[in-house]
C-alpha cells in the first residue's frame, strides 16, 4: 500500500474564527477499520466538508471492523451505550451498509429523533433505506456497469467474452443482478460467464487460459485458497494481473492501481465529500425532509496509465474528464537507472533554479517598482516545471505557478492573497513560519529544509523547500521567493533500503550465532567418539571384551546425543516452513491426548496434570500446538524437586480478543536473571540434565508463528515456575 502524505498549506482553518459558543457533537460510524483505504477516504471526505461549518465541532469516530473480526451487534450496542451515556449527538453519519444497518436496528433505543446522513449503502430503494429511520438522507452507492462496459468495448472492440469473478456473497449477488440487467442492452454477441465458486488461486489458473477476446469483471472481494478469509484488494488484483494478458475491470476506485484497467468507478472520497456537504447543510439548519436521497452515486471515470499503455489505448479515446493515475511526467517509463539519472538531472535543474531565484532576487531589489518586471517574473515562473511561489513581507502569497498548484492539488485562486497561517499542516507549520520569520527579519538570506505536507486529496508528501529573501533598492526585505521539490519516492526508497539492511544484519548475526553454537555442541560428542575409538582399538588388541563393550556403549551414547541434537534442529527449522492444514480443536482435547501419550513418564514421576474441561477452541496446526504443551510438561517433570511429586496446573482467561493460557508447576524454578535467556537456542541452565537446549526455543518459535507471545510470569529458585502465553487464531484473518 502506497504511503500517504500531507501538505502544510492546504486545509483552511477560517471556520474556527466563527465557532465560539456553537458546540455540536457529530458521530461518524464506520463499517470497517482504520487503514482500509476505502473507509479512510470516505471519512476524510466527510470531515473535510463538515469542518467548514461555523460551529465548534466535536467529532466522534467509531469502527465496527466487520471485515476482520466477527461482529456482535448486541455487544457493541452495550459498549456504545456505556461509552456515550453522557454525550448528546446532534448528527449521526454512517459509512457503508453494516454501520447504517446497526443504526437502523438501534435507532429507537439509542438515536431516536436524531438526523442520520449515510453513504455507501448499496442499491436499496428509498423505502428500504428509510425503514425504521424517517429522519435520514444520504448517498446510495451504485456501480456503473453499462457505462463501463460500453467504454471497454469502445476502447477494445475485439472483446467478445466477459468472465465475472467474485466470492458468491450477498454483495456479489446484488452486483451480479445489476450486471445482468444493465448488460441486456449490450451487443448480444458478448458472452458472459460467472465464476462465483472459485478461490483466488483457482481464479489465477482460470485467468491464464483466457484468450485475447476476453475480459475479466471483478464485482466483489475474493477468497483466499482456503475460502476462509478475504484476500486483500491490492494483492488480489496483482495476483490475477500477473497471470493474464486480458484486461481486468472493477467498479470501485480502491481496485485502481492493483492491475485493473479502469472505468466509471465508485469514488470513496467523492461519496464522503457529498455526505459531508449534506451534513453541513443539516448542521446549518436544514432538515432531512428538504434534502432528497442521492440515488446516483458520484462515480468518476478513472484509468491506470500502465494498463492503458499495456493495451495500446490512447488517452484521446478516453471519456472526457477522465482521471489518470500513474501517469508519468515524461512519455517514457523511468526504470531504476533512469530514476537515478532523473534525480541527478533534477538536482542540477534545482541548483540552476536556485541560482535563477537569486538572480530574480537581485532584479527585484533593483527594479521593485517596474511593472514590466513583475509581468516578466510571473511569465517566467509559470513556465518552470518545478513548484515556485512568492510571498510578501506579511507572509501573504502573491504569486505561484502551475506546478505549485499541482503539488497542492488546489487552484491558485485559493492560494493568492492568503497568509501562510491560513493553511493547516499536521506536523511542520511552525517550521515553515519560523524560517519565514528569520528570512523576513534578515537573520537568514536563504534556507533549505525538509518538511511534510498534505495535498487537497489527503495524500502525504515529503518535500525539499528552498527559500530566499527579496529586498528593494533600500535593502528593505519585501518578501520571500521559494521553490519546492517532491522527494517522496526518494525518501521511500531510502527507508526501504535501510529496513532491508537492518533485516540482513539481524539475519547475519543470527546465522553466525547459530553456526557457532551448533559447531560447539556437536564438537563435544565428536571428541567423545574420537577418544573412545582409540580405547576400542586398545580393548580389541588386549582382548578385553568387557571393556570393549563398555567403550562401545559410550560411543553409542555420544552418537545418540548428536542424533537428538540434529533431530531437534531439524524440527526447529521446519517450524514455519512445513505448513499443515489448520483445523479447529479444543485445547483440553490436546492436553487429554498428551496425558495419554505421556502416561509412562507421568506415572513414573507420580506427576499430576490439572486442567479444565471444555476449554475454548482455536484454529491452527494441532501438531504444533501439541509440541508447545509437550515441551513444557516434559521440562516440568525433568526439572522437578527431589522427593516431591510434580504438580502441573493449566488455566486460561479471556482478555480483549485473546485467550491467555497460564502454565504453573512446583519444580525447581528459574533464577529471575535467566527469565528471558531460557528461550534462546541451546540454553540449558542445568548442564547435568539430559536434553539439547532447543525445546523452549521451539516453543517460542511456534508461539510467534501464530503471532503470539510467551513469557515467564513468575519464577524463583525452589518456588516453581509460571509461564503465560497466547496464540492468535488463523480463522478470519484479513
Amino acid at each position: 500500500m502506497k504511503r500517504i502524505f500531507l501538505l502544510c498549506w492546504l486545509s483552511l482553518c477560517l471556520s474556527s474564527l466563527f465557532s465560539a459558543g456553537k458546540e455540536r457533537n457529530v458521530l461518524i460510524l464506520s463499517s470497517y477499520h482504520e487503514g482500509y483505504l476505502w473507509e479512510d477516504q470516505i471519512v476524510q471526505g466527510m470531515v473535510s466538508k463538515i469542518e467548514e461549518s461555523s460551529f465548534d465541532l466535536k467529532i466522534y469516530h467509531e469502527q465496527l471492523d466487520v471485515m476482520r473480526i466477527p461482529f456482535d451487534k448486541e455487544d457493541f450496542a452495550d459498549f456504545f451505550k456505556k461509552k456515550y451515556a453522557s454525550v448528546y449527538f446532534d448528527l449521526i453519519m454512517t459509512a457503508d451498509d453494516a454501520a447504517y444497518s446497526f443504526v437502523k436496528n438501534y435507532y429507537d433505543d439509542m438515536f431516536l429523533g436524531k438526523p442520520v446522513v449515510f453513504c455507501g449503502v448499496n442499491n436499496y430503494s428509498e423505502r428500504e433505506i428509510q425503514e425504521n429511520i424517517m429522519n435520514a438522507t444520504g448517498i446510495n452507492e451504485k456501480i456503473n456497469v453499462l457505462e463501463t462496459t460500453q467504454t471497454l468495448l469502445k476502447l477494445l472492440p475485439d472483446t467478445k467474452k466477459i468472465y465475472v469473478y467474485g466470492d458468491g456473497s450477498q454483495l456479489y449477488q446484488i452486483n451480479k443482478a445489476i450486471l445482468i440487467k444493465d448488460l441486456e442492452s449490450v451487443d448480444k454477441k458478448i458472452k458472459i460467464y460467472f465464476t462465483d465458486s472459485f478461490n483466488i488461486d483457482q481464479l489465477c489458473e482460470h485467468a491464464k487460459k483466457l484468450d485475447k477476446q476476453s475480459a475479466i469483471f471483478i464485482i466483489s472481494p475474493l477468497f483466499d485458497k482456503y475460502k476462509k478469509t478475504i484476500t486483500p484488494i491490492q494483492k488480489a488484483g496483482e495476483m490475477i494481473s500477473k497471470n493474464t494478458d486480458v484486461p481486468i475491470i472493477s467498479f470501485w476506485d480502491f481496485w485502481l492501481g492493483s492491475g485493473i484497467l479502469g472505468g466509471k468507478l465508485v469514488s470513496s472520497r467523492a461519496q464522503g465529500e457529498k455526505a459531508g456537504e449534506i451534513a453541513f447543510r443539516i448542521l446549518n439548519g436544514e432538515t432531512t425532509r428538504t434534502i432528497p436521497i442521492v440515488t446516483e452515486s458520484p462515480n468518476e471515470y478513472m484509468f491506470d496509465y500502465h494498463q492503458l499503455k499495456k493495451y495500446n489505448i490512447s488517452l484521446r479515446d478516453l471519456p472526457k474528464g477522465s482521471k489518470i493515475i500513474n501517469k508519468p511526467v515524461y512519455a517514457y517509463q523511468i526504470n531504476r537507472l533512469w530514476l537515478w539519472f532523473f534525480i541527478m538531472v533534477f538536482s542540477v535543474v534545482l541548483g540552476s533554479l536556485i541560482l535563477v531565484l537569486f538572480e530574480i532576487k537581485k532584479r527585484i531589489r533593483l527594479e521593485v517598482i517596474n511593472k514590466e518586471h513583475i509581468l516578466f517574473l510571473k511569465t517566467f515562473i509559470e513556465t518552470i516545471p518545478i513548484p515556485v511561489f512568492y510571498k510578501d513581507a506579511e507572509n501573504r502569497f502573491k504569486l505561484c505557478n502551475l506546478a505549485f498548484e499541482n503539488l497542492l492539488g488546489i487552484d491558485k485562486e485559493k492560494v493568492i492573497g492568503h497568509y501562510s497561517q491560513d493553511f493547516q499542516h499536521y506536523k511542520d507549520t511552525e517550521k515553515h513560519l519560523c524560517y519565514d520569520q528569520k528570512l523576513i527579519e534578515g537573520e537568514l538570506d536563504a534556507v533549505n529544509y525538509e518538511a511534510l505536507i498534505i495535498d487537497a486529496h489527503g495524500f502525504e508528501k515529503n518535500i525539499l523547500v528552498s527559500k530566499a529573501s527579496v529586498s528593494d533598492l533600500d535593502k528593505h526585505i519585501t518578501g520571500i521567493i521559494g521553490a519546492v521539490q517532491d522527494v517522496t519516492e526518494i525518501k521511500r526508497q531510502e527507508k526501504l533500503i535501510k529496513h532491508q539492511m537492518q533485516e540482513l544484519k539481524i539475519k547475519n548475526n543470527e546465522m553466525e550465532s547459530f553456526i557457532y553454537t551448533v559447531s560447539h555442541d556437536l564438537k563435544s560428542p565428536l571428541i567423545t567418539i574420537k577418544g573412545f575409538m582409540n580405547f576400542i582399538e586398545r580393548d580389541y588388541a588386549n582382548n578385553d571384551p568387557e571393556q570393549f563393550a563398555g567403550d562401545c556403549k559410550k560411543v553409542m551414547g555420544a552418537a545418540e546425543k548428536m542424533q537428538y541434537l540434529l533431530e531437534d534442529l531439524l524440527q526447529l527449522s521446519r517450524i514455519g516452513r512445513v505448513v499443515r492444514e489448520p483445523e479447529e480443536f479444543r485445547m483440553d482435547e490436546v492436553l487429554n491426548e498428551l496425558e495419554n501419550s505421556l502416561a509412562g513418564i507421568i506415572n513414573n514421576s507420580n506427576a499430576t496434570l490439572d486442567y479444565p474441561n471444555a476449554m475454548p477452541a482455536i484454529y491452527a496446526d494441532k501438531n504444533r500446538i501439541r509440541e508447545v504443551w509437550q515441551n513444557l510438561i516434559e521440562n516440568s517433570i525433568k526439572y522437578r524437586k527431589e522427593k516431591v511429586s510434580p504438580y502441573i496446573k493449566i488455566s486460561y482467561e479471556k482478555k480483549e480478543n485473546n485467550i491467555i493460557y497460564s502454565y504453573k508447576d512446583n519444580g525447581i524454578g528459574i533464577d529471575p536473571k535467566y527469565h528471558e535467556k531460557i528461550f534462546d537456542l541451546f540454553e540449558k541452565l542445568n548442564q547435568n540434565t539430559p536434553g539439547t537446549g532447543i525445546g523452549l526455543a521451539r516453543v517460542k518459535k511456534i508461539v510467534e508463528l501464530y503471532q503470539g507471545k510467551i513469557w515467564v510470569e513468575q519464577s524463583a529458585l525452589n518456588q516453581g515456575t509460571v509461564f503465560k502465553f497466547f496464540f492468535r487464531s488463523q480463522r478470519g484473518k484479513k
